[in-house]
């Protein structure tokens, strides 16, 4: 019946393939014979409706299934669908029932091979997906990849048509928990190996996203640090450190590995990291938690080559251009370590500074020397002792 037939040049014709039985004979294909037949009931592409997309969604997913096709043949056939749900669009208005419908198919193409960037310690989710077809609602556009494709099926990018967004509805916002369940896959990966520019860089863009989800009110602080746990999740400076680690403004950019400047492509996110613990500025405590945390982690020993930089930088550049009432309120408050003449950090109550440098020195056992550049002023201010008044209070006692 010419009903049964669908015109072989319109749009819908590649839905369908020649062993349906759904064309006129080859005999019958001249213009003139195939407007006849228009005219007898054959369809074109304007007399398709919404469920006979649903059915050829359904078929698609079915010889898929069947097939086992590659993913070049999954994304022809779901395009050439496409295709036909656009034209149908122009012309009909889509129920809900059929919405939901096309939604639940499992016919549009799976991104089943991880971008070349894409961190290989980071498991991609689509590369196991067989078929290589799923539903819509069980997808994200390719534009949130670096946030979802470890844990969440992406849309292949070779389909590229509005409907799948206008009427099928695949998100390109996923929720704040699944881009936290993304962010902790990249961060276990790098457990052994944080020198991954890659995974940095999905890290700052998971940031990103989430401080845009906290602005739009989908995001709980408390929730997010709670799952975070006793990670480092802030990648700065070739690692990952903790907010208490970052600071806005600062100087001296970093004392690596203990604190650092916020980087510039975090800055936009600036309200969200501070309600996450990142300082404007650092603390005079955030300073003595660094020396002091040398000083355990030293004790007893020199310092290696960059504890001794940092502490120098701390204490020079930072501590030492405070005021004088600064460094005498953090001496009552603190008890400060110094770096010593043997190149140890020591607390500077222990210390002793040699302000007679024209009597030759002379070993003594009780006596342990502050640094040769560490200023006596700092040096006096912070709790070292002169040796004038350690050998006064030696003698007279």
């Amino acid at each position: 019946r010419p009903s049964d037939l669908i015109h072989p040049e319109c749009i819908a014709a590649r839905c369908f393939a020649p062993e349906e039985g759904r064309f006129p004979s080859t005999r019958f294909r001249d213009q003139i014979q195939l407007a006849a037949m228009l005219k007898l009931g054959m369809k074109d592409v304007g007399d398709f409706t919404w469920d006979d997309c649903i059915e050829r969604s359904e078929n698609v997913a079915s010889v898929c299934r069947g097939r086992s096709c590659h993913d070049d043949e999954c994304v022809e056939l779901a395009n050439s669908v496409l295709k036909l749900m656009e034209e149908v669009e122009t012309k009909q208005q889509i129920t809900v029932r059929q919405r939901k419908r096309l939604q639940e198919v499992e016919f549009l193409p799976v991104m089943t091979r991880r971008p070349k960037y894409y961190p290989s310690r980071m498991r991609w989710c689509g590369s196991k997906q067989k078929p290589p077809i799923a539903g819509a609602l069980k997808l994200f556009r390719d534009k949130s990849k670096n946030l979802v494709g470890s844990t969440q099926l992406v849309l292949d990018p070779e389909i590229k048509s509005g409907i799948v967004s206008k009427i099928l509805q695949v998100s390109n916002k996923p929720p704040p928990k699944i881009i936290i369940d993304q962010l902790i896959v990249a961060l276990d990966s790098c457990r052994q190996s944080v020198d991954d520019s890659h995974a940095s860089k999905i890290v700052v863009e998971i940031l990103q996203a989430l401080g845009r989800c906290e602005q739009d009110g989908e995001l709980q602080i408390g929730d997010f640090l709670k799952r975070m746990g006793d990670r480092s999740w802030i990648p700065v400076d070739r690692c990952f450190v903790k907010p208490h680690q970052l600071a806005f403004k600062w100087a001296l950019s970093r004392v690596s590995p203990y604190l650092f400047q916020v980087p510039d492509e975090l800055q936009k996110v600036k309200t969200f990291l501070m309600k996450c613990g990142v300082s404007e500025s650092f603390k005079t405590q955030d300073f003595v938690k660094v020396l002091r945390r040398i000083l355990e982690e030293f004790r007893g020993k020199r310092l290696s080559e960059n504890a001794l930089d940092c502490v120098q930088k701390i204490l020079l550049n930072e501590i030492g251009r405070w005021s004088e009432d600064r460094r005498i309120e953090l001496r009552g408050e603190f008890e400060v370590p110094l770096l010593s003449n043997q190149g140890e950090l020591v607390l500077a109550s222990h210390l002793v500074y040699n302000d007679t440098p024209w009597i030759q020195a002379f070993p003594q056992q009780d006596i342990v020397y502050v640094h040769k550049s560490i200023p006596p002023f700092l040096a006096v201010e912070l709790g070292a002792r002169l040796l004038r008044e350690h050998f006064l209070q030696k003698f007279s006692s």
